[in-house]
């Protein structure tokens, strides 16, 4: 389980897009957070029903995504870093 991530640059920005899993099997609900400490923003996202989330981010910062979510009654958080 955890924050999947693939990069697709554009020429201004990126996107950042991926897929939460849970035993393999991709979650939808999940809260997926984009943190960018440098600026301080946050952006928030919902999985979809595949469990795949997407944020257009600016280039050359190191952003942190969280993913929480709740499975049977067993609630869930991951973290990862990525620039």
């Amino acid at each position: 389980a955890g924050v999947g991530v693939a990069y697709v640059p554009r020429p201004e920005d990126r996107e950042v897009s991926g897929v939460v899993r849970h035993n393999s099997v991709g979650v939808s609900g999940a809260v997926v957070r984009l943190i960018n400490p440098t600026l301080g923003t946050v952006r928030v996202a919902v999985t979809d029903g595949t469990g795949a989330y997407s944020f257009t981010v600016e280039d050359g910062y190191l952003y942190h995504a969280t993913a929480e979510y709740t499975v049977s009654g067993q609630r869930y958080h991951y973290r990862s870093l990525y620039d």
